[in-house]
């Protein structure tokens, strides 16, 4: 509504040539990867089914089910990328004849449509991968390789920055800016924002929570049994 069928195709498509040092946001799809052959099509297949066997050390029954599901997203992902890519082939063709019309319009459709649906297959940790992978597979393993993968994008310091972010420039969205919607991600995290098991008391480092109930809690109270601060009994610890 605000930009005219030329402009939106300047700023999704365009190289750096045309506008002033900066590229399309989709231009980098155009210029540094190649259109993908039938070869290198099944190469990328063989290599997401080896990365996500060998990841989750699935084993035969569990590789069976996960295997083939990878294969075809990839696939899928290899030929919406390519589609994509020849969309904004297209685009750039139109941007170079200054084409203000609804042909500009249909291009740049496809590329971004193309260009969401290759990005909806393009994970492991969403879409169809991320369904079958969590109802097939071992979910420690996949929790450590969404870590290895995904920590720094969802990281404290990069949410904290973004909720200042919004502080920022609509403080009146938000009653107070001590609000906290981070949803935690390792034992450390779950400690430090206050969201650990009440009889949690320790783990293997001796009065450190470690997110489980087990012996280390029950040694600790043990070794604590019958101790007091009642200040009303003198045979209590004191002061305390």
């Amino acid at each position: 509504e605000v930009l005219s069928p030329y402009q939106a195709g300047l700023l999704w498509c365009r190289n750096d040539e045309e506008t002033s040092g900066w590229n399309g946001i989709l231009t980098s799809l155009m210029e540094n990867y190649p259109y993908l052959s039938e070869a290198d099509i099944d190469a990328r297949v063989a290599g997401e089914v080896a990365l996500v066997e060998s990841r989750l050390e699935l084993t035969p029954a569990h590789a069976s089910i996960i295997s083939p599901v990878i294969a075809q997203e990839e696939r899928t992902r290899c030929e919406y990328f390519n589609k994509c890519k020849l969309a904004i082939g297209e685009v750039q063709q139109l941007i170079e004849q200054k084409n203000n019309g609804s042909e500009m319009i249909d291009a740049l459709s496809r590329a971004m449509v193309n260009h969401d649906i290759f990005l909806y297959h393009d994970s492991f940790f969403g879409g169809t991968r991320w369904s079958v992978i969590m109802d097939n597979a071992d979910m420690v393993k996949y929790t450590e390789w969404w870590i290895d993968s995904k920590y720094d994008e969802f990281s404290p310091s990069r949410i904290s920055n973004r909720w200042d972010d919004v502080l920022e420039y609509w403080p009146e969205t938000w009653p107070s800016p001590t609000l906290n919607f981070y949803i935690p991600e390792m034992c450390p995290d779950v400690i430090a924002y206050s969201y650990g098991l009440e009889v949690d008391v320790s783990g293997p480092n001796e009065g450190q929570p470690d997110c489980y109930i087990n012996i280390y809690d029950l040694a600790f109270y043990a070794k604590n049994w019958l101790d007091c601060n009642d200040p009303r009994n003198p045979a209590c610890d004191w002061p305390f």
